[in-house]
């Protein structure tokens, strides 16, 4: 197999982009999508999630 001169793709993640008194609320959202989820698949290029819409009436 031919090797790829493509750099390997990076994850990162800012632990300061939501500060401590947003966190309460962006766990809770967080909490209430991740039990709404009811498919997921797994795509070429990433993922796909099917969301039961009940689930996001916190965000209304």
């Amino acid at each position: 197999m031919a090797q790829s001169n493509k750099p390997a793709a990076a994850l990162a993640c800012n632990m300061k982009a939501i500060s401590s008194g947003e966190r309460v609320r962006y766990n809770a959202i967080l909490k209430k999508i991740n039990a709404s989820v009811r498919d997921q698949a797994e795509l070429s290029d990433g993922y796909a999630w099917q969301l039961d819409e009940k689930g996001f009436a916190c965000l209304r």
